[in-house]
């Protein structure tokens, strides 16, 4: 029998990733919260993947609109 997937809301993956970042500490945070560090550390790629393509659209669109 399979195990269900845990879905969890955008808001608790933000709030994880804020505090690895602030804490520092993942694996503690992790524990805290009754996840894997693993999760903690792909949210925060993803988000830091989704700032680097926003910043490179931001001025591509600067280019082209000559301003």
């Amino acid at each position: 029998m399979k195990e269900e997937r845990k879905t969890y809301s955008k808001e608790f993956k933000q709030k994880a990733v804020e505090l690895g970042n602030v804490r520092g500490n993942v694996q503690e945070i992790a524990r805290e919260l009754g996840i894997r560090a693993e999760l903690i550390y792909r949210w925060r790629r993803e988000r830091d993947i989704l700032k680097k393509a926003v910043s490179i659209f931001s001025v591509s669109d600067r280019k082209s609109t000559g301003s």
